[in-house]
């Protein structure tokens, strides 16, 4: 139940208050647990993060320490790599576990992480309409471009044949160009390729609202947190957006002190 976290996370801030760390750690890692199994982007940073700091400065354990961060940075640099930017304390732990093993190690330059791509740049300044566009024709040519015609593509994205036509028939009326088997339009600034490939085993209908919520979740950050500003750029209602951001603003990233 991902409610669980939630309720160790606020035991351990009681107990933090009381100056009971030893509680407090306990608590984080019984949240941690459930975080962990769960995949749960807006906790687990945050969970590694607490158990580092408080091993680094409480208890003057650095290798424990270094264990956490360490734990914390590669799961913030792997959802990195899906999209979700180093923001708060994903990027927290981050630096933590640089600035720890750097400090252990003065003649060791550590390798600074790869800047993760940045598949949805290319939406930035664009209108909701054609971002869609944009997507689902490159996912047509991503998948199209394994399949002798439209109604095995049809079969390989779990949608009707019909529907399928439908698509790309309106496609083409906005002028996207719906190319040969080999070839995949190049638009500028657009890096889809990775993105496709990792969710090439999903549906029409799962992609679609994975890219949905992972494309709102990059504009409301890179538009600054501003709905009226987020609804103007991509030309929707402001209750639309107020909507399509709700998971967003649900809960806060973190019920723990940066």
């Amino acid at each position: 139940d991902p409610i669980i976290p939630i309720l160790y996370e606020n035991q351990a801030l009681i107990a933090e208050k009381r100056g009971d760390v030893d509680l407090a750690v306990s608590k984080i890692k019984a949240a941690l647990e459930v975080s962990t199994e769960l995949d749960f982007v807006n906790h687990t940073s945050s969970e590694f993060l607490f158990l580092g700091e408080k091993y680094e400065n409480h208890y003057a354990d650095l290798e424990q320490a270094e264990h956490y961060y360490k734990r914390g940075y590669d799961c913030s640099m792997r959802y990195a790599e899906h999209g979700i930017s180093l923001t708060g304390d994903r990027k927290a732990v981050v630096d933590a576990y640089l600035r720890l093993i750097t400090s252990k190690d003065t003649t060791k330059e550590p390798a600074s992480p790869e800047k993760p791509k940045d598949h949805f740049a290319f939406a930035q300044g664009k209108a909701w309409k054609d971002i869609k566009d944009i997507f689902q024709h490159q996912l047509i040519q991503f998948h199209g471009a394994h399949r002798r015609n439209s109604k095995q593509l049809a079969d390989k994205l779990s949608m009707p044949a019909s529907t399928l036509y439908s698509l790309q028939d309106r496609l083409k009326q906005r002028g996207y160009l719906l190319h040969g088997p080999q070839e995949i339009l190049q638009t500028e600034n657009l890096d889809l390729g990775e993105y496709l490939e990792a969710h090439e085993s999903m549906t029409w209908e799962e992609i679609n609202k994975v890219f949905e919520r992972e494309m709102m979740h990059y504009l409301y950050e890179k538009y600054g947190y501003n709905k009226h500003r987020m609804a103007s750029i991509l030309e929707l209602s402001y209750p639309s957006i107020i909507s399509k951001t709700r998971e967003l603003t649900q809960v806060d990233d973190h019920f723990l002190t940066n």
